[in-house]
C-alpha cells in the first residue's frame, strides 16, 4: 500500500480534496490551489504552491475549476479514507434509508459500506452476488487485514452530473469522460469521438511513451551537463587559489585590492555556474519527475490515465524544448586573466594589478544613443561598455563583442557588424542597414547576449533631396502665431499658436483635429494657456512651456483633457521666468529652456527637479545666455540655440559642455532640431533657416525671406518642418 503523504496535499497536508493538476504535474486540492491564487493576486498566470518548483502555470480560460482533476491522487485519497473507516467498524450503511446501526461489511467493488440487512441482500443479488464483500465486525476486524492495493484496483468513477452512472466513456473531441447518458445527451454531436476507456487508453500510454521516448537520454545529458559545471566550477577553484598565491607575492599595498578583485570575479564566475546548475537540475527534475508520471501511470485505471494525459503530454513536450533550449556547456572557465605590476607600481600607481576573467555579458551596457532610427546607406553606430560581475567598467580591450544585424520583415541574411576595440573598456559597433525596414540588433560580449540587447531600429529611406538643394514649401495656416510644433508617434502635428492662446493637433495635410485652450482668450486656468511657446510629446502625453504662465502644463492627448500644472514664475528650482523651448530624453527626463533665467532647468516627468544646466563658473566659453530651443542628436547629446549668446552650445545630459558651434555665424538663434542623420536645423525667429552638416563645421544650405520662424521639429521620415510665426503658418523643407 502507498505511503498516505502520497495521498495528502502539500499546502493543507490533508487528504485530497478534488485534486487538481497542474501544468507543472504538481497536484493540490482545488480549494487550496483558489486560496494561493487570492493570496498571490493571480489573473492569468499562477505560481506553484510546491516550493521546490515555484514554477508559473497558466490559468485556463475557464478558471481554476477548469484544471484537470487528477483522478490518481483522488483514487488514493479515497483509499485511505475508506481503509481508516474499515479500520473503526463505526461507519454508518451507505444503501438504506435507515442507518439505525452502524456497517458490518464493506463492498470493495462498489465502494459502499452495509449494514446487516444490506449485506445479505448484496451477497444475493446477481448483479453484486460476486463482489468482494469484507467484513468490518469488531469481533472480525484485529484477524482479518485488509489489502486496500487490491481492493481498490479499478474502483468505479460515478459521473458527477448524473448521479447513478459511472465513468465508462472518452470523448476525444472533448478531451473529457463521461457517462452512459453524458454520451447521449450532451456528446450526440461527436458520437463517433467517443468510446470505452479502456480501448482509448491503451493509445493514449502508447502516445505518452512515445512523445517522452527521448527524455531519458535528456536527463542523462542534463546530469552530465552539471558534471561538467561542478568540474568547471572546480578548476576555478583550484585557479582562483593560484592566482591567490600569485598576490601574495606582488606588492603588500596593493595585495588587499587584488585579493578583492578575484575574489569578486571567483563569485561572478561561481555565482553564474551555479545558476546554470540550478536551471539544469531543474530541468532534469522536471523530467525526472514526468517520466516518474508516465512510467507509474501504466499501473493506473485507464480513467486515471486519461484523466491527465493530456497535461501530461504538454508538459513534457514543454520539457523538452526547455532541454533543447538549455546551456548544456559551462558558461564559465578557469579563464583568470591577470595583469600584476612590477615594482613600477610604486612610481606609477595607475597600473596596479588588474584580475578578471573577462566580461560579465549581463553587465555590459550599451548606448544606442538617443535616436532608435538609423538611414539606409549611412552607417550608424553603437557604443558598448565592457564589464566585470561587480558592474564597474573595464579600463583595457581585448574582449570578444559581437554584433548581428537583422531585418524582421524579410527573410535577408542577417549581417555581422565591425567592432573596433579602443583598449579602454569600450567598443564602437558599426552597421549600415541596406533597405528600409525594422531591424533587431543583437550584442554579444563572449558569446553571450549583453545587458538591453537586443535592440532595435527603424531603417528610413535618405532625404530624397540634398540637403543643400532643400526649399520651404506652405503646408497650412494655424490660428495668430504659429509658435512650435511637435509629432506624436502616429504622425499627427500639434502647433503652439501663441498669439491666440491654444495648442492645436493637425494631420500632415493640415486638417484640424482639435484645438486645447480658450481660443483668443489667455489665462491662468487649467483650461487656459498664456502665450504657449514650446512642446513636447512622449506617448500620449503632452508638455507644453507658457511663456505668459512662467509654467509647464501636461495634456493627455487621446483624453483631450488637462492633467497638471509645474512650475511658478521665479529663480528657484521648477521655477521659470518665461520658458521657451522643451525636450524629452528617453529616460524620461524633461529639458526645458528657461530663457529669462539662463538656464535650461531638468525634471522628472512629474514635474520634480532634478538638476539645472547653466555652464561651468571656471569655463566662460561654456556659460549662455537667453537658451530657447532644445534638441537631442542621434548619440544624445542636448544642443541649446541660446539666443543672447548667438551661437548653439552642446552638452550632456548630466550637464557637462561639450563645445561650441555658429560663432559669428548665426544671429539670434530660436528654434532648433536634429535629424537622424546629425544634420541641424536652426531658425533665427527673424527672417531665416540655416541647415548645419553633421559635424557642425559649416552651414549646408540657407532659407531666407522667412517671416519669423520659430520652432522647428524632424518628423519619423527625416523631414523638417518650420512654424512661421509671422505668417501664422507650417512650413516644411523639400
Amino acid at each position: 500500500m502507498a505511503s498516505p503523504n502520497t495521498a495528502k496535499c502539500t499546502v493543507c497536508s490533508n487528504l485530497f480534496q478534488d485534486p487538481r493538476m497542474l501544468k507543472c504535474l504538481h497536484t493540490f486540492c482545488l480549494q487550496c490551489i483558489k486560496k494561493e491564487s487570492e493570496r498571490q493576486g493571480a489573473k492569468e498566470e499562477l505560481k506553484c504552491p510546491f516550493r521546490a518548483c515555484g514554477e508559473k502555470v497558466a490559468i485556463p480560460k475557464g478558471g481554476i475549476e477548469a484544471l484537470p482533476l487528477d483522478q490518481r491522487k483522488a483514487h488514493e485519497a479515497e483509499k485511505f479514507r475508506y481503509g481508516e473507516k474499515l479500520q473503526s467498524g463505526k461507519e454508518l450503511c451507505d444503501v438504506c434509508v435507515r442507518k439505525e446501526g452502524p456497517a458490518v461489511a464493506f463492498c470493495v467493488n462498489c465502494c459502499e459500506f452495509l449494514c446487516g440487512l444490506c449485506e445479505t441482500h448484496h451477497r444475493s443479488a446477481r448483479k453484486t452476488q460476486k463482489h468482494e464483500v469484507v467484513t468490518v465486525s469488531e469481533e472480525k476486524k484485529e484477524n482479518e487485514s485488509y489489502d486496500l492495493d487490491k481492493a481498490f484496483s479499478d474502483p468505479p468513477v460515478p459521473c458527477t452530473k448524473h448521479k447513478d452512472e459511472v465513468l465508462k466513456f472518452y470523448c476525444e473531441a472533448c478531451d473529457e469522460l463521461i457517462c452512459r447518458d453524458c454520451m447521449e445527451l450532451s456528446h450526440n454531436e461527436h458520437r463517433s469521438k467517443c468510446d470505452r476507456i479502456e480501448a482509448v487508453a491503451t493509445c493514449a500510454m502508447e502516445s505518452l511513451q512515445s512523445c517522452a521516448k527521448d527524455s531519458p537520454g535528456a536527463v542523462d545529458a542534463v546530469k552530465a551537463a552539471i558534471a561538467l559545471c561542478k568540474k568547471a566550477m572546480a578548476k576555478i577553484d583550484s585557479r582562483k587559489n593560484e592566482v591567490d598565491e600569485m598576490i601574495q607575492k606582488s606588492l603588500n599595498n596593493v595585495r588587499e585590492a587584488l585579493l578583492t578583485q578575484n575574489e569578486e570575479m571567483w563569485m561572478g564566475k561561481t555565482a553564474k555556474l551555479k545558476m546554470q546548475v540550478e536551471a539544469l537540475k531543474k530541468v532534469g527534475d522536471d523530467l525526472t519527475y514526468a517520466l516518474s508520471l508516465i512510467e507509474s501511470a501504466k499501473f493506473c485505471t485507464p480513467a486515471q490515465q486519461l484523466s491527465t494525459k493530456q497535461v501530461v503530454a504538454e508538459r513534457v513536450e514543454e520539457l523538452m524544448k526547455r532541454y533543447h533550449y538549455s546551456e548544456r556547456i559551462p558558461l564559465e572557465s578557469a579563464h583568470f586573466l591577470t595583469k600584476i605590476a612590477d615594482e613600477d607600481v610604486i612610481h606609477q600607481m595607475i597600473d596596479l594589478g588588474q584580475i578578471t576573467g573577462g566580461s560579465h555579458a549581463q553587465s555590459c551596457t550599451c548606448d544606442a544613443g538617443f535616436v532608435p532610427r538609423a538611414v539606409v546607406g549611412r552607417e550608424r553606430t553603437v557604443k558598448v561598455t565592457a564589464r566585470g560581475a561587480s558592474g564597474q567598467p573595464f579600463s583595457y580591450g581585448k574582449e570578444t563583442v559581437t554584433a548581428q544585424l537583422s531585418r524582421l520583415e524579410s527573410n535577408e541574411l542577417s549581417m555581422h557588424c565591425q567592432t573596433t576595440d579602443h583598449g579602454d573598456g569600450t567598443y564602437s559597433l558599426a552597421f549600415t542597414a541596406q533597405s528600409a525596414g525594422f531591424y533587431e540588433f543583437q550584442v554579444k560580449s563572449s558569446g553571450h547576449e549583453i545587458q538591453g540587447s537586443p535592440l532595435y531600429f527603424t531603417a528610413r529611406e535618405p532625404q530624397p533631396t540634398p540637403y543643400d538643394a532643400l526649399t520651404s514649401k506652405v503646408v497650412f495656416g494655424t490660428y495668430t502665431n504659429a509658435w512650435d510644433v511637435a509629432f506624436t508617434e502616429n504622425g499627427t502635428m500639434a502647433v503652439a499658436e501663441r498669439g491666440y492662446h491654444t495648442v492645436s493637433l493637425f494631420s500632415v495635410d493640415g486638417t484640424r483635429l482639435h484645438t486645447f485652450g480658450k481660443c483668443g482668450s489667455g489665462g491662468s486656468g487649467n483650461d487656459y494657456f498664456n502665450c504657449p511657446s514650446g512642446i513636447a510629446i512622449i506617448g500620449d502625453e503632452m508638455y507644453v512651456a507658457e511663456d505668459g504662465n512662467h509654467r509647464v502644463q501636461k495634456i493627455n492627448i487621446s483624453g483631450r483633457q488637462h492633467v497638471v500644472n509645474f512650475g511658478s514664475n521665479g529663480k528657484g528650482n521648477d521655477q521659470f521666468t518665461n520658458p521657451r523651448g522643451i525636450c524629452i530624453h528617453p529616460e524620461g527626463k524633461l529639458f526645458v529652456a528657461d530663457f529669462s533665467n539662463n538656464r535650461v532647468q531638468v525634471l522628472n516627468l512629474d514635474g520634480t527637479f532634478v538638476h539645472s544646466i547653466t555652464g561651468d563658473p571656471q569655463n566662460e566659453e561654456s556659460k549662455f545666455k537667453n537658451p530657447w530651443g532644445l534638441a537631442f542628436d542621434p548619440q544624445g547629446y542636448l544642443h541649446i540655440a541660446a539666443q543672447g549668446s548667438k551661437c548653439i552650445k552642446v552638452y550632456t545630459s548630466e550637464g557637462q559642455y561639450v563645445k561650441s558651434y555658429g560663432e559669428n555665424v548665426i544671429n539670434n538663434p530660436a528654434g532648433i532640431a536634429v535629424d537622424e542623420e546629425g544634420y541641424v536645423a536652426i531658425s533665427n525667429s527673424s527672417d531665416r533657416l540655416w541647415i548645419y552638416n553633421p559635424d557642425h563645421t559649416h552651414i549646408v544650405n540657407t532659407i531666407q525671406n522667412l517671416s519669423g520662424p520659430v520652432g522647428i521639429a524632424c518628423d519619423n521620415k527625416g523631414v523638417f518642418w518650420i512654424a512661421e510665426s509671422g505668417n501664422s503658418r507650417v512650413l516644411t523643407l523639400q
